[in-house]
């Protein structure tokens, strides 16, 4: 499939930084994530911009914030005038916006070898249409988690390398041997840039906490855990377990030389059965957009912003990531920042453009 749809990642890739010019400032935030979800529409629901435009892109966002707010989760009681009923209400409007589409496309013939077609084309046993309201849910959640956790892990690399111009050298020398245009083929066989995504989703992965219903009695360790009870596992504190990941704060893809975690210790798309279904198209992704960016583009965060996080369906920045566009010239610098995410990342660097060996 990569193969088969690189060149329309590519043309979005490409378009989405058209308006970039040197000297502005941008926020990289956004910029990524209307990317990402105008790749996400495209190849995995089949919509054109008029069916899934930037004001359902706003809707989404809106609907999620409201979620994951902690007003809402504090009192998630549907009375008059509180934040929980509105969130119900904006709900609602989001998801009768999405089975308004859904109709259009089952109404043209739901054809398309992509993953709104798919649903759409779900049959009963007795061969009888699902009805739409029984998978508009799957379908806007999907639809959701793609773009969104995609779109951070995109931010938070161009974020992190632009923080650590030693691994931003390393990568544009490795980068420079493949052309203006690489595939994705010769992509994915290169050692570092495997190693910068890796440690990118180690130490900030996208989805830091997931959460299972048990559906049986069991054990887990010394703990019984009974049937129906509530676990919460988080992959962000797996990830900077010290016995696990040396210095666990410190962004150092050279650790992928030598180390080999089990995917219960390394699980930035989840592991075993509930692995994500679409982390090859992300990783296909995030590799063609920092291979067109990286080298046309130097990204530097505006001195002195405040990089805080937010946490809600998946890890990303609040309030989003203000940044200056420069012609790469490779005098890369780190900038100074502030805010909770020097919790999270040791970003204070020994100089401008400290090298470290790439093993190839």
């Amino acid at each position: 499939m990569m193969n088969v749809h690189q060149f329309a990642i590519r043309a979005h890739i490409q378009r989405a930084v058209a308006p970039w010019a040197a000297g502005q400032v941008r926020d990289l935030h956004r910029d990524v994530h209307l990317m990402v979800w105008n790749v996400v529409r495209d190849l995995l629901y089949g919509l054109d911009e008029s069916a899934a435009s930037e004001s359902l892109h706003e809707d989404m966002e809106h609907w999620m914030f409201q979620t994951f707010a902690p007003r809402v989760r504090a009192f998630p009681v549907n009375l008059p005038f509180t934040p929980y009923r509105r969130m119900l209400k904006d709900a609602a409007k989001l998801e009768q916006r999405f089975l308004d589409i859904m109709r259009a496309r089952r109404a043209a013939g739901a054809s398309g070898t992509d993953a709104l077609a798919a649903l759409l084309r779900f049959t009963t046993r007795d061969g009888q249409e699902v009805p739409l309201e029984e998978i508009v849910g799957h379908a806007l959640t999907l639809f959701l988690v793609a773009y969104e956790t995609t779109g951070n892990t995109l931010n938070w690399t161009l974020f992190l390398l632009s923080q650590f111009p030693g691994v931003q050298q390393n990568l544009l020398d490795e980068l420079a041997a493949l052309g203006s245009n690489p595939s994705y083929e010769e992509l994915d066989q290169l050692p570092y840039l495997t190693r910068v995504l890796k440690e990118s989703m180690r130490l900030l992965p996208a989805v830091p906490y997931s959460r299972r219903l048990t559906s049986r009695d069991g054990t887990l360790g010394k703990y019984a855990i009974p049937k129906k009870t509530r676990v919460i596992f988080s992959h962000y504190m797996t990830h900077h377990m010290p016995e696990l990941y040396p210095n666990p704060e410190r962004f150092d893809p050279a650790r992928w030389e030598t180390i080999r975690p089990t995917p219960a210790e390394y699980l930035p798309f989840g592991a075993g059965p509930r692995t994500c279904l679409g982390s090859s198209l992300a990783q296909c992704i995030i590799k063609l957009a920092v291979a067109h960016i990286l080298p046309r583009w130097k990204i530097n965060v505006v001195p002195n912003s405040v990089v805080d996080r937010h946490m809600g369906i998946s890890l990303g920045p609040r309030g989003g990531l203000p940044v200056v566009l420069a012609a790469q010239d490779r005098d890369l610098h780190a900038s100074p920042i502030t805010g909770n995410i020097r919790d999270m990342v040791d970003i204070d660097q020994p100089g401008p453009a400290e090298r470290v060996r790439v093993a190839a």
